[in-house]
């Protein structure tokens, strides 16, 4: 009798052992498993080693908003054409849930046509930072692809502050003619004044 309290007392200090290590595993973790799924721990130092800060962490500010970016210049492209000015950009971020780390973004080029609306995105980050990562799928030009983009900035009063937007190619269908991208192509594009603004209207 002795020998199998000791054994029920043995179980459940091993049950309460393995709940307090799930505990500290998620409190500790850095990125959500929506994130982890779609964004390699390879790719994020690739990111991060090409100029765009990747804030870690689940407790992202509120970045509910509009915002200006203007102009949006290229800071990093491996494709070759770094350092061009590309147009202003404005970007709308809503229903943000911290819940389960997700906000909804809508962006468009004031002067040519580049525009994403209702895309969903994960989220990541602490201390008033933040990045956001979307991954889509589509088809151009009869060409399959799949390709994600990170927005990562500070939030402050007068809008997100280092604010950065980068361009992944991950996949693509048949491309004979090179038409597309290739699979590995990585744009960076930063803020003018490292500041997109809040502003009223999108």
């Amino acid at each position: 009798m002795k020998i199998l309290s000791k054994l029920m007392l043995l179980a459940c200090a091993l049950v309460l052992l393995l709940q307090s290590c799930k505990k500290k595993k998620e409190e500790t973790a850095e990125y959500s498993q929506a994130i982890q799924n779609i964004v390699p721990d390879s790719l994020i130092a690739r990111f991060q080693a090409a100029g765009i800060e990747i804030n870690a962490g689940m407790n992202p500010p509120v970045i509910n908003g509009i915002y200006l970016a203007s102009p949006m210049n290229t800071l990093y492209d491996n494709s070759g054409t770094a350092g061009a000015t590309i147009s202003d950009y404005k970007y709308q971020f809503y229903d943000q849930n911290n819940g389960n780390l997700t906000v909804k973004l809508d962006y468009k080029a004031m002067n040519f046509s580049d525009m994403a609306s209702g895309a969903g995105a994960y989220l990541s980050g602490a201390n008033g930072k933040f990045t956001a990562f979307v991954e889509s799928a589509g088809t151009s030009q009869g060409i399959s692809y799949k390709v994600l983009s990170v927005f990562s900035g500070e939030a402050t009063a007068q809008g997100l502050k280092g604010f950065k937007h980068a361009v992944y190619v991950k996949e693509k269908g048949s491309d004979p003619n090179n038409r597309l991208s290739p699979v590995g192509t990585l744009r960076i594009y930063k803020d003018g004044n490292s500041l997109a603004e809040t502003t009223a209207t999108y």
